[in-house]
């Protein structure tokens, strides 16, 4: 979103909606100021915060409509005086995206970082014609994100990718390796540049697919899939939790565990169901509810077109 009028050096932050303060400016001068939109921005007033702690709001809200799969650019017409509010208005759209041949085969999923970039995973093995394994980062306007390097990627399917507050990628799947033939099966945990995080250690791994990871606010992973054993441990079927480090959490107890294969879908509720394959019946699902021990849905959404009226 583009600010234009004078005194905007002095904005040290800028609020969409009751959202969090975010800083993540493209440029900034004394008549402009670019700033990036957080895609779970929420509708409502916009607030500029100056160094001097002095908030300046819009007089009417601006509304937010999410779009799936889409980052939205945003470049409104000024003037904004951040001592003397003028009328600001605003037109959402969305950036032109290059297509091209895309993906050679299935994705899988597709999480929105809250930069707007994409994450890909699935069973392609190229991109618009460039080799590229399974995972792959892309800008808001299609085009490959060079700042994510995956090397020669994975040697399976990615199945699921989660990203956590602090930009890492958990990567699951039913791989064996990661570039150039590096050891992780089926679980990886990457830096936001693409290299693998060495802090993650998840020992022999899984020892079939995973297919669902969900990121806990404490920083636990539950990770359901195909497997019956993690690290060299037998009775982990097919759901288990794991610690930040990679380690298992022993105090997450599942007894014999599920018969068949587990993947979920996680909700903004913070309660998370997850379906598994049965041979009594089609499916079976179980709940977690609300606490600090509950995954809570990735915090990952992409935008739609729309209109704003402010009033700054």
């Amino acid at each position: 979103m583009t600010f234009t009028g004078t005194g905007l050096s002095t904005v040290t932050g800028v609020r969409f909606g009751t959202g969090t303060l975010t800083t993540n400016f493209v440029s900034q001068s004394a008549t402009s100021l670019t700033v990036l939109v957080p895609v779970v921005a929420a509708t409502g007033i916009i607030t500029l915060s100056t160094g001097a702690r002095v908030n300046v709001g819009s007089g009417s809200a601006f509304t937010y409509v999410p779009r799936r799969n889409l980052a939205t650019t945003l470049s409104p017409a000024g003037p904004l005086n951040v001592c003397l509010p003028r009328t600001l208005t605003a037109t959402a759209s969305s950036p032109a995206f290059a297509a091209g041949s895309l993906f050679d085969n299935i994705v899988y999923c597709v999480p929105v970082q809250a930069d707007g970039k994409m994450l890909a995973g699935g069973a392609f093995t190229s991109y618009n014609g460039a080799s590229h394994n399974r995972l792959i980062r892309l800008n808001a306007d299609g085009t490959p994100d060079a700042g994510f390097a995956t090397g020669t990627g994975f040697s399976g399917n990615v199945n699921t990718v989660a990203v956590q507050a602090d930009g890492k990628v958990l990567v699951g799947g039913g791989f064996g390796s990661y570039n150039n033939g590096t050891t992780a099966n089926s679980l990886v945990r990457l830096n936001a540049d693409g290299s693998r995080d060495a802090i993650f250690a998840t020992g022999t791994g899984f020892n079939s697919d995973v297919n669902s990871v969900a990121v806990q606010a404490d920083g636990k992973l539950l990770v359901g899939g195909n497997f019956t054993s993690y690290n060299g441990t037998t009775g982990q079927n097919r759901l288990i939790r794991l610690n930040a480090d990679g380690t298992r959490d022993a105090s997450f107890t599942t007894g014999t565990g599920f018969d068949n294969t587990v993947r979920w879908r996680c909700r903004p509720t913070a309660r998370c169901w997850w379906g598994a394959s049965s041979r009594a019946t089609t499916a079976r699902r179980a709940r977690t509810t609300s606490s600090a021990s509950t995954p809570t849905a990735p915090a990952m959404r992409a935008s739609r077109p729309a209109r704003a009226s402010i009033q700054g």
